[in-house]
């Protein structure tokens, strides 16, 4: 039984038991010269419903041609055929000399499914990811979710089969146009595949300075679009592929930048000018030498090549924070004996939020590192330690009391537990902090007041990570699960809020070492919502975990 071609372009194959309508041709007449006649076709694989122009081109060396006698009925040299169901249809026709002698011609024609119209499929990919993708008519959307904070060129090339027998028969012919977009900024290769397509994309619509084909298909090896991420945020970057037509295949790799630790080291400064005007001096990442000039007590934080700093005017202060990465933070050297340590806020104020996050940790996050760990139970339960009740946990002192609830710092400040661990990621869910940390009205929540218990576990934690002795050995999440009320309550929420955002962006007197705003190993993820379902805090959890790079899922 043989297999049918759905059209001269495509990689696929109906098998031979489709419906096939045939007609038989009558015997010619002999002792005459007979005429010739062929069957040319608007569309072979028109897809249901749509209608196809069939002509009968004839011939007769030694007379004329009489007449015309179609298998649909028609008498004339064209006619039209449609079918409402999916199939191939052998159409024939028989033309006859004005000696009575006859030639007939057959044109199969197959009617195809009308493909479904993607107009906006979503799917989440990652640097280093090869997309592959087959047939579709619309647009597909590719988000890019752990380009992070990196900045320098992403990137998609199209992949290299010349070396592949078998793939480089998957044609690679039906135009799409492929686009990346960052921050508002979009670059785009207009539609590229085989020119021979272009009377389709014009017929839909698509302008003609949109179309990039080629006549030997350019969707393909040596085509390449990039985009340059200039700036750490936003983070995500997406690839947007389109096409009015039907797809048949293409395939791209994704490159990311990789920024590496400068040979000369930077760090995060704070500067303060401490009369009315100071100039501060320093070399930036590149090298150079840049000058700022600041007002008094307007704290400024700049990445500065170590030691490299100085007041040249006026009077200042210069606090030396954690690495900076004017360009990104480094890619880093990941394996499987990294130490998770999630921390869930039980003093109450959570509510039914903290049952959700513990149904999250026991099931889709569990199965999310089991898959991880290849399901290897035992390296699980070492390396991921969920603490619900921190204030049991057995730290000495007050801290076990329950009015210390809530020192988030101090839970960060701890050390990894199991001496095998490489690296240590605390991850934090809280909606308050203790309210020793800060007191005050709602519209000035501790605001240039530092309170002694604050002040005592944010030393400990900038301690430990002035410790570490790389880059991303110990990283701190803070998932902020911001409320303007709860059960009436809205003051301790709202001061929550404020006091965060002070601490995170070394504002109102939380500047330097007063605050974390100038420590890159800790990661504030703000306004994160309350009352959600475990799907949300979990996916909330894994872009968190991808973008420090882990490939979790």
């Amino acid at each position: 039984m043989p297999d049918y071609r759905l059209n001269s372009r495509s990689p696929y194959y109906i098998e031979g038991a489709i419906p096939v309508t045939e007609a038989t041709p009558p015997t010619p007449v002999q002792n005459n010269t007979p005429p010739t006649v062929t069957i040319t076709a608007s569309n072979e694989n028109p897809f249901v419903g749509e209608t196809v122009t069939l002509d009968a081109v004839a011939t007769d060396s030694d007379g004329t041609i009489a007449g015309y006698l179609w298998s649909t009925g028609g008498t004339t040299t064209q006619v039209q055929a449609t079918s409402s169901s999916e199939g191939c249809i052998d159409f024939f026709v028989v033309v006859t000399d004005n000696d009575g002698d006859t030639a007939n011609a057959t044109k199969r024609i197959c009617w195809q499914k009308v493909p479904d119209i993607i107009l906006n499929d979503e799917s989440n990919v990652s640097c280093g990811d090869t997309v592959n993708e087959g047939s579709f008519t619309g647009k597909k959307v590719y988000n890019i979710g752990d380009v992070g904070d990196k900045i320098g060129n992403v990137k998609i090339a199209f992949k290299d089969f010349s070396s592949d027998i078998y793939a480089n028969s998957l044609l690679r012919e039906v135009p799409v146009k492929f686009s990346l977009e960052w921050n508002n900024t979009t670059q785009t290769t207009g539609y590229i595949g085989n020119s021979v397509f272009d009377p389709d994309l014009t017929a839909n619509g698509v302008d003609s300075s949109n179309i990039s084909t080629a006549s030997t298909s350019n969707k393909d090896f040596n085509t390449e679009l990039t985009i340059n991420k200039t700036a750490a945020t936003p983070s995500e970057v997406r690839i947007i592929a389109e096409t009015p037509l039907v797809n048949d295949r293409f395939s791209f790799t994704i490159t990311c930048p990789n920024p590496t630790t400068l040979a000369t080291p930077t760090h995060n400064y704070t500067l303060t000018a401490t009369s009315s005007t100071a100039d501060f001096q320093y070399n930036d990442s590149a090298g150079a030498t840049q000058t700022v000039t600041l007002n008094q007590n307007t704290p400024t934080i700049v990445v500065a090549q170590k030691d490299s700093v100085s007041v040249t005017s006026g009077s200042g202060t210069l606090v030396e924070g954690g690495l900076g990465f004017a360009n990104g933070t480094p890619t880093q050297t990941l394996d499987q004996n990294t130490e998770f340590i999630f921390w869930l806020d039980n003093s109450g104020s959570l509510g039914s939020e903290l049952n959700v996050l513990k149904d999250m940790t026991n099931n889709e996050l569990k199965d999310s590192f089991l898959s991880y760990y290849n399901n290897d139970i035992a390296k699980y339960q070492s390396q991921v330690i969920y603490n619900t009740n921190p204030s049991t946990l057995g730290i000495t002192g007050a801290y076990q009391d329950p009015m210390f609830e809530e020192r988030f710092l101090q839970w960060s400040s701890l050390e990894k537990r199991n001496s095998n661990s490489t690296k240590l990621v605390h991850l934090v869910y809280i909606d308050e902090a203790a309210t020793q940390y800060h007191y005050g009205s709602t519209s000035l929540v501790g605001d240039n007041t530092l309170f002694g218990l604050y002040s005592t576990d944010l030393a400990a934690l900038r301690t430990s990570l002035d410790n570490q002795t790389n880059y991303g050995n110990k990283m701190v999440i803070v998932f902020c699960i911001e409320k303007t009320q709860d059960n009436g309550v809205s003051a301790p929420y709202l001061q929550f809020s404020h006091f965060i955002n002070n601490v995170s962006t070394g504002s109102n007197g939380f500047d330097g070492v007063n605050g974390l705003a100038d420590r890159s190993e800790v990661i504030f993820i703000r306004n994160v919502k309350p009352k959600q379902d475990s799907t949300y805090y979990h996916q909330k959890t894994i872009d968190a975990l991808k973008d420090l790079g882990y490939n979790i899922t």
